[in-house]
């Protein structure tokens, strides 16, 4: 009883969230609805052509195992020959040399035109876009335990594991015995894909899939990869931003609704400012909205206009009003900021827009509060608000831009909710509003100890030093290297320990970094830094220039000169020399080294551990493999694939790496202990 009891729980744990389910089939209906208009004249023109080769009326109908193991009625179009005693078919999986298929059938099959009808599913609710594939009684319903999770699962026209087997029907075409292949290795591995997708299911993963459903990049002919690359995340870059530009009309639906809701407490707002404090009613300033642009906030007007004899306003606790604090107190000041969402200037929830003057005066990590929408709420309004320090207001704005998410939305609007009610936190201790943000002037002067911990003392470690200190994000430097104690210092700086006692160095200083030019090395040592519980720490020289649309993975350095430039993304500890350029749109993945001088054009990606040479160019679009080398000077005009090293104008292989340069083989783990 117990272990019925433990495998239902599990099986209730596994299943998708009665939101991520509305949002998934009003999705499917919808676009269902739009593709069937679309491609309805395809559907009746091949099922007429199939009508006339198979002599049926062009469809084929079959019984499938749907949502919760009911049957429902699957719609294809018909692509074999009419079999007049099905007792004689004896299999139920179809290989692509199967003499049922017409000729006409085999060009359906091979274009996926055959799987159209099913939209007609979809739009009925047995099947989803994306999901497992459809079996026929004797698969999906006779699954048992854990696995009967994929029941909870609407069928789909597409899905990992169709993905994963798309070339199943040849597949199968090689095998002695098809049904038992499927048997025992295909349909396990479904099952297995299957459950992975319900585990990490996300609307993000669905549309990918639906993309690499449309394009198939193994079949694009005359192109290179990091073409091909280049244009799938172009496409989902459309995808997202068409998705992102309906979630702000939705918000600014409901903002409008709200709005107009209210409208009746708003006049009388409207009116009791009027009376009180005059002309103008509202409150309007310039703040920096999404990537810094500055729109007009609107608010309530709290506080008089009252000035000293020199003309210069009063503090705030002389000009804010009874009515004011009775306005701030209870939030109803913001309620005008409804229009700024109408306008998709803000959202509901977000970083609270901050003066202009503050943005000079943030790091490179404080401005990345401006990659979401400012809101009327957020993440550090329901932590501390104006009670907490700038620092710490900062950092709660990071985290939300880091984990923000429908679900953590909802729960920021029910903490405000509750904190309006009890009124908490509304000003800061021993003011009537705020203290203006000091910028970073005053947080250096409050950092004046700190230190950063580098480990790797030599050449590099030094540039990485003087970076450090020139960033003024750090005033001291402590070097630690395992050639210690013959190795007693590097340049003006001493070393001073081996690569141990971790903890106590932690207790020392917060942030660290690893100054080893091997990949490899500097990945197992930043693990190391990371395990103790050390801030991995950014640098950037003051004269790099990294966009503020550009990311910084965590270990990684900028060096002087280096360019890194908007939609950049850069990995755990990547080093990017002096002088470098990684132009618009860049991946480097973990433990990628870009020497002095290189220049990379948009679009490249650069996988894991590969080492890219002194002075080498590389063309827009292109992949460099894993654990590759570039050589100095390199002009690369192709895919270099994993484990190579290339050299010359235009470049050429020379060798296999085998992952000794600079790092190991790209089906290792990133991050192994260090022999």
């Amino acid at each position: 009883m117990k272990l019925l009891l433990c495998m239902a729980t599990k099986f209730e744990v596994m299943k998708l969230s009665r939101f991520d389910a509305v949002v998934k089939h009003s999705i499917d209906f919808v676009l269902a609805l739009v593709l069937l208009g679309l491609t309805g004249w395809i559907i009746l023109i091949a099922a007429a052509l199939a009508a006339v080769q198979t002599r049926t009326n062009g469809f084929f109908v079959q019984a499938r195992v749907g949502r919760n193991g009911r049957l429902f009625r699957a719609i294809k179009i018909c692509t074999m020959w009419r079999v007049i005693d099905e007792t004689t078919i004896t299999t139920t999986v179809t290989a692509s040399n199967d003499k049922r298929i017409t000729p006409l059938g085999r060009i359906l099959r091979k274009y996926k035109i055959d799987e159209l009808p099913q939209l007609f599913n979809v739009l009925l609710g047995q099947m989803s876009f994306v999901g497992p594939r459809p079996d026929v009684p004797g698969f999906a319903d006779q699954l048992q335990g854990e696995d009967r999770c994929i029941l909870s699962l609407r069928p789909g026209i597409t899905g990992p594991a169709t993905l994963y087997f798309r070339n199943e029907e040849d597949l199968l075409a090689l095998q002695a015995d098809p049904e038992k292949y499927n048997r025992e290795v295909i349909y396990p591995k479904k099952i297995e894909l299957n459950k992975k997708y319900l585990r990490e299911y996300s609307l993000w993963r669905d549309f990918g899939y639906m993309l690499k459903t449309v394009i198939d990049v193994d079949k694009i002919r005359g192109m290179p990869d990091g073409f091909i690359k280049g244009l799938l995340n172009r496409i989902w870059r459309m995808v997202l931003e068409s998705f992102r530009l309906v979630v702000r009309i939705i918000v600014s639906v409901w903002a409008m609704v709200i709005f107009l809701c209210l409208s009746p407490l708003l006049f009388l707002i409207a009116i009791l400012i009027r009376l009180n404090l005059g002309s103008p009613v509202l409150f309007c300033q310039p703040r920096p909205g999404l990537h810094g642009k500055p729109f007009n906030i609107f608010k309530f007007r709290t506080m008089t206009d009252a000035r000293d004899a020199q003309g210069n306003l009063l503090p705030d606790e002389f000009r804010l009003t009874p009515l004011g604090k009775f306005l701030r107190v209870s939030s109803l000041d913001e309620l005008p900021e409804l229009i700024n969402i109408i306008k998709g200037e803000m959202s509901f929830v977000g970083p609270r827009p901050l003066l202009m003057e503050y943005l000079p005066l943030y790091t490179q990590e404080q401005v990345r509060r401006h990659e979401v929408r400012p809101g009327v709420t957020g993440w550090a309004q329901v932590n501390g608000r104006n009670a907490i320090s700038w620092e710490n207001k900062l950092k709660l704005d990071i985290w939300y831009v880091d984990n923000r998410s429908f679900w953590l939305d909802i729960k920021i609007v029910l903490m405000t909710i509750a904190h309006v009610i009890k009124c908490k936190n509304i000003n800061q201790t021993g003011h009537a509003t705020t203290t203006k943000f000091p910028g970073n002037v005053d947080m250096y002067k409050r950092l004046s100890a700190s230190k950063l911990l580098i480990i790797g003392a030599g050449g590099h470690g030094r540039v990485v030093a003087d970076a450090a200190l020139s960033s003024r994000q750090w005033e001291e430097i402590i070097f630690l290297d395992d050639a210690w104690p013959e190795l007693s210092n590097s340049g003006p700086w001493k070393v001073q320990g081996k690569v141990e006692n971790l903890e106590y160095w932690r207790s020392i200083c917060d942030d660290a970094i690893v100054a080893i030019g091997n990949g490899i090395t500097r990945l197992n040592l930043l693990q190391k830094l990371k395990d103790a519980n050390f801030n991995l720490a950014i640098v950037v020289h003051p004269s790099a220039r990294v966009s503020t649309l550009a990311k910084m993975g965590p270990g990684s350095v900028a060096f002087a000169n280096s360019v890194v430039n908007v939609g950049a993304d850069i990995g755990l500890g990547v080093i990017v020399n002096t002088g470098a350029i990684v132009e618009h749109d860049c991946i480097l993945s973990s433990g990628v080294h870009i020497c002095p001088g290189v220049c990379m054009s948009g679009g490249v990606y650069v996988e894991k551990l590969a080492w890219i040479g002194i002075g080498s160019v590389i063309r827009q679009f292109l992949s460099i493999g894993a654990s590759s080398i570039v050589g100095a000077g390199a002009v690369v005009v192709s895919d270099v694939p994993d484990n190579v090293t290339v050299v010359g104008v235009p470049a050429h292989a020379m060798r296999e790496t085998s992952g000794k340069n600079c790092g190991v083989s790209p089906d290792a783990s990133l991050l192994v202990t260090n022999k």
